[in-house]
């Protein structure tokens, strides 16, 4: 049985690291409780821990009961606990009775997804003086409006919120602007406002905030957001530390895309998402010229009818070399274009490729299969891609495909032959 040095030693070493190991750290404090009551208050929960905590980036423990919370409680009385309460259908009065506990004061992030609430329950939250530890608030589908985002936005104790994701409620334009308008928000780097159709208009009330300059993710898909959204987005002085937009699912074309291309602000994105807009072969042509595309990792393009043309101008552009994700499902897309694709020298580092939904064929995945430059493949996707027993007799003996743990041939016309050729590859053991 380990002493309580000993244990504190292994706790100093934990926290010590670059990234601390917060389930490690909570067994470790748990059994230091049970063993040593007194010696744990003293030296850790009130000595040592307090001037860690800050350097905490996630919670120590997941709670996923109220009550599990205050057992948590009466080991570690300091904000580094997660309720997750999420799919729990506890509705207004449950998120009313909830929000007067005064345990959730140790509480940094809480999850509350699907549980209808509604404005009276966000209200509740908002009032509620046990939250102002808060740095993460989920609330995705819990049919809140107008009045319950104001009363959010309104609220002193939301003013370490971080994280705040908000995706499929029933907020409009004014709920929108409170929350772009609310000096309470100021540390938000995390926003999902996803599945609202607030429209350009709303878009503009996020682009034009000087509150939400520490903003590094957005997500506002299937918000009915046009070219002259994506321009507010991409001319706003503010959202210039964006490394993460998400655009899938509006009414984008290819004006929108042009000026997201060319505008310096995007220079910071790492990941841009416009699948399922209509951008076409000139948006793509933008998106492959700009230098300010440069730091992209991940690009999703997927149903934009960007063509063979399109996706040449991706394959030749120095630009795009960053990428280890490319989606460009359902895009028209033929043999000539994966062979644009495959044959790029700045292509070389995708590890994801998703192709699905083309008109690819065999001789389009035997030019993927024969290229040394998919060599760093570990997800390959070509559903409904028009492939049959010679495709898969490609993929099965490319030497360059050995670092595959998923492929996904569903919806083609690959046989027997193709089955048994790709079971018996000797290059795709990695297949999970």
């Amino acid at each position: 049985m380990r002493g309580f040095q000993e244990l504190f030693g292994e706790l100093r070493s934990l926290v010590n690291q670059e990234q601390p190991d917060g389930k490690a750290i909570w067994k470790i404090l748990t059994t230091m409780a049970k063993d040593s009551p007194d010696r744990f208050k003293v030296e850790v929960a009130e000595g040592y821990l307090p001037a860690f905590i800050p350097r905490l980036s996630s919670p120590l423990h997941e709670c996923r009961s109220l009550g599990e919370l205050e057992e948590a409680c009466e080991i570690l009385l300091l904000p580094v606990f997660m309720l997750s309460l999420s799919e729990h259908e506890i509705g207004e009065e449950g998120v009313q009775t909830l929000a007067v506990s005064p345990y959730l004061s140790h509480l940094t992030t809480l999850e509350l997804r699907n549980n209808q609430i509604g404005d009276e329950g966000a209200k509740a939250l908002a009032e509620s003086p046990h939250l102002s530890n808060l740095t993460k608030l989920d609330l995705d589908s819990n049919k809140i409006g107008d009045e319950g985002a104001k009363a959010l936005a309104q609220s002193p104790n939301m003013s370490k919120l971080t994280a705040l994701l908000l995706d499929c409620n029933e907020i409009g334009e004014e709920g929108i602007n409170a929350l772009a308008n609310s000096p309470y928000l100021t540390n938000l780097a995390y926003l999902d406002f996803s599945a609202h159709f607030i429209g350009d208009e709303g878009v503009k009330a996020l682009a034009e905030s000087p509150y939400l300059t520490n903003l590094t993710y957005l997500e506002l898909s299937e918000n009915r957001i046009g070219d002259e959204g994506a321009k507010a987005l991409a001319n706003s002085p503010y959202l210039s530390n964006l490394t993460y937009l998400e655009l899938d699912w509006n009414e984008i074309g290819k004006e929108g895309v042009m000026v997201l291309a060319q505008s310096p602000n995007m220079s910071k994105l790492t990941a841009l998402f416009l699948s399922y807009n209509e951008i076409g072969e000139e948006g793509v042509k933008a998106l492959a010229v700009s230098p300010n595309m440069s730091n992209l990792t991940k690009l999703e393009l997927s149903e934009n009818r960007i063509g063979e043309e399109g996706v040449k101008a991706l394959a030749e552009s120095p630009y795009l070399s960053n990428l280890t994700y490319l989606d460009l499902s359902d895009n028209s897309i033929g043999k000539e274009g994966v062979k644009a694709l495959v044959d790029s020298p700045y292509l070389t580092n995708l590890t994801a490729l998703l192709l699905g939904w083309n008109e690819i064929g065999d001789e389009g995945v035997k030019a993927l299969a024969n290229s040394p430059n998919m060599s760093k493949l570990t997800y390959l996707n070509l559903e409904g891609s028009n492939i049959g027993d010679g495709g898969a007799k490609a993929l099965a003996n490319s030497p360059h495909l050995t670092r595959l743990t998923e492929l996904n041939l569903s919806y083609t016309r690959i046989g027997k032959e193709g089955i048994k050729a790709l079971n018996e590859s000797p290059y795709l053991t990695n297949l999970e």
